[in-house]
């Protein structure tokens, strides 16, 4: 298969994997981009793991975007790019729908 079918193939997976028919979720490369800014320090990939702030500016985002689609952080996972999987953990990602809604405040 030559890279051109290969990188056709791979954008349609996450085309499908970004947008699920059945509950309508779609996310936007701006809506990424601003998960990625803001939530950088808790998505790396790496074997720390360091929790968002439940009142930063991470979970604020999360939370605004979570109220639109309960699903969104699943559909912004779905978008990373090779290069965007190199940095990033696509579970952490996912986690922050978790781990922005629970999480109390530390005093």
């Amino acid at each position: 298969m030559s890279h051109e079918k290969v990188a056709v193939l791979l954008l349609l997976v996450f085309t499908a994997i970004s947008t699920n028919p059945v509950i309508g979720t779609n996310c936007s490369e701006r809506q990424k981009a601003r998960i990625m800014k803001l939530c950088e320090p808790y998505i790396r990939k790496g074997n720390l793991v360091q929790l968002p702030t439940r009142n930063g500016p991470c979970c604020l985002k999360v939370r605004s975007l979570q109220k639109k689609d309960a699903q969104m952080m699943q559909c912004v996972a779905g978008l990373l790019n090779s290069e965007d999987i190199q940095k990033y953990d696509a579970t952490k990602v996912k986690y922050l729908s978790v781990s922005c809604k629970y999480r109390k405040a530390m005093l």
